[in-house]
C-alpha cells in the first residue's frame, strides 16, 4: 500500500521535534537543576529540589583535588543525544546536601566531606541524587591528571582552566577562586579547546573526548 504523502510529511515533522527537543532539554534541564537546588544565601543543595526530566543521555563527572586530596569542584559532562558536544556544569565543592538524616542530625555535609568519608562510591551517589541524571563514568583527578586529561596541548587556555579547577581556595569556600573557575570554563569552552582524543581509554576518556568534539555549553552552580 502506498504510503499518504500528507501523513508521511507529519510524521517527518513530529520525528524532527522530538528530537530537537531531546537536544535542548540536557542544557536546560541541568541548568535548572543548578539553579534549583542552590540557594542564594547559604548554596545548600536541598533534596526537595523538583525531578526534571533529563533524557537518558550519558553524563561523566570529574571530581577534581588539590596537591593535598581535598576535593576542590566537581564537573558534570552532559553528552548531547547526539553522542557530539554537550553541557559542562560547575559544581563546588563547599556545597551542602541536605537528606533526611542530615535533617534529623540537624547537619549537613558538604560535597567535600562526602569525598573524604566515603570516597568515589558516597560521592557518585551525591552528584546523582544533586543531578537527577545517570552518571555513566566518574573520575578523580589530581592536579597532574587534570592537567592531562584537560590541557594535553600545554595552551594557556588550558593552563587557566586547570589551574582555577586545582586552586586549594574551592576547597573551603568560593568567593574569587569560583568566579575565575567559571571564567577559566567560559573560556576553555569558547575557544573550542578539545581534550586529547584517546584511541582507547576509561569511559570518562572517551566520553571526554567526545564532549570536546561538538558545540559545548557551559553553566555553573549559582552562589552566593
Amino acid at each position: 500500500m502506498t504510503a499518504d504523502p500528507a501523513r508521511r510529511r507529519r510524521a517527518t515533522v513530529v520525528a524532527g521535534a522530538i528530537g530537537a527537543v531531546a537536544a535542548v532539554l540536557v542544557p536546560v534541564a541541568l541548568w535548572a537543576a543548578a539553579r534549583a537546588i542552590t540557594t542564594s544565601d547559604s548554596a545548600v543543595l536541598v533534596t526537595a529540589a523538583p525531578v526534571l526530566a533529563i533524557p537518558d543521555t550519558p553524563v561523566a563527572v570529574l571530581a577534581i583535588t588539590d596537591d593535598d586530596g581535598a576535593l576542590t569542584s566537581v564537573t558534570a559532562l552532559a553528552l548531547s543525544p547526539e553522542g557530539s558536544g554537550g553541557t559542562v556544569v560547575s559544581i563546588p565543592a563547599v556545597a551542602a546536601l541536605t537528606s533526611p538524616a542530615d535533617s534529623a542530625a540537624g547537619s549537613a555535609r558538604r560535597l567535600g566531606t562526602v569525598w573524604l568519608d566515603d570516597g568515589v562510591e558516597g560521592l557518585d551517589a551525591a552528584i546523582v541524587d544533586v543531578l537527577h541524571a545517570r552518571v555513566t563514568a566518574i573520575a578523580v583527578l589530581d592536579p597532574v591528571a587534570t592537567a592531562v586529561a584537560l590541557n594535553p596541548r600545554g595552551t594557556s587556555v588550558g593552563q587557566d582552566l586547570v589551574a582555577a579547577l586545582t586552586d586549594p581556595a574551592l576547597s573551603s569556600g568560593v568567593g574569587e577562586a569560583w568566579s575565575r573557575l567559571g571564567d577559566a570554563w567560559r573560556a576553555y569552552v569558547a575557544q573550542g579547546v578539545a581534550a586529547a582524543e584517546p584511541a582507547e581509554g576509561d569511559a570518562w576518556q572517551r566520553h571526554l573526548a567526545a564532549m570536546f568534539s561538538g558545540a559545548t555549553a557551559y553553566h555553573q552552580f549559582a552562589v552566593g
